[in-house]
């Protein structure tokens, strides 16, 4: 659109954290995120990166005292296409680097294919979507893991399936996904999310997200396993049966007029 400057562009910055304190424990965890994208009718288009960084300290007495830290990084390119009034195709490339996953290096290269049951049109206000995602891996890993790997090239197959309410005062965001490699379908994952987003003033809106997973897939998982204090303070990935989270923050997203456009291909 002429009338456009920022011709379908738009940024969003995204920070949160937490900070706690006492006489013996200063706890302090942030995380932030950029992304631009570009949002057009027929398709769309995305770059993000992000820091994760957590610090703990535990004071034992006047001199002593024990200090963790944990740091992850990473970003995401992805474009998606319309075929049709129905479906879509695109390409995702991401990469990942994490001491609590054990990850030196994680990179993951994949197409993937989209079939919506309502027309894209309707997505401003309904949507029920099914993705299938054929996903090329490659992990280096900062220790060996429980399979004897520094290394290794995976294929994994995914499912998902997501539904959208999307209204003037925000929207409502929930799917449920299921992975498996294709090697050993017993390692597989199942997870499920819920997000609830507002709109506040001028781009910034607040939003609540809840998450669960049933992990069975943690090739990852470093050989040595993780000492106590590292089990205590979470500073390494651990086998579990499930997982959980809630996360609330803020948003604010700046850029191109049409940027509330909603284009859901393969998201």
């Amino acid at each position: 659109n002429k009338d456009d400057i920022w011709n379908g562009f738009y940024s969003q910055i995204n920070i949160k954290g937490y900070f706690y304190g006492e006489n013996s424990i200063i706890s302090r965890w942030a995380f932030s995120s950029f992304s631009i994208n570009r949002v057009k009718e027929e398709n769309r288009a995305k770059m993000e990166l992000f820091y994760s960084y957590n610090y703990d300290e535990y004071i034992i007495d006047t001199i002593n005292s024990r200090i963790y830290k944990k740091n992850e990084y990473g970003g995401e390119a992805e474009y998606a296409q319309s075929i049709n009034n129905h479906f879509s195709g695109g390409g995702f490339l991401t990469y990942h680097s994490s001491t609590y996953m054990n990850y030196k290096h994680h990179i993951t290269v994949y197409p993937g294919i989209e079939w919506n049951i309502f027309p894209y049109k309707e997505s401003t206000t309904r949507q029920l979507r099914f993705q299938l995602k054929p996903i090329i891996i490659y992990n280096q890993y900062i220790d060996t893991t429980v399979y004897d790997k520094m290394e290794e090239y995976l294929v994994q197959g995914e499912f998902k399936v997501i539904t959208d309410i999307v209204k003037p005062w925000g929207s409502i965001n929930s799917y449920i996904q299921f992975s498996s490699y294709l090697h050993d379908f017993s390692k597989f994952n199942i997870s499920f999310s819920t997000c609830f987003n507002t709109y506040i003033y001028n781009g910034l809106s607040f939003y609540l997200s809840v998450y669960a997973t049933i992990p069975r897939d943690r090739i990852y998982l470093s050989k040595e396993g993780a000492t106590p204090d590292e089990i205590l303070l979470r500073q390494q990935a651990l086998a579990t049966d499930y997982t959980y989270s809630i996360f609330a923050g803020l948003k604010y997203t700046f850029g191109s007029k049409y940027r509330n456009i909603v284009n859901v291909r393969l998201e």
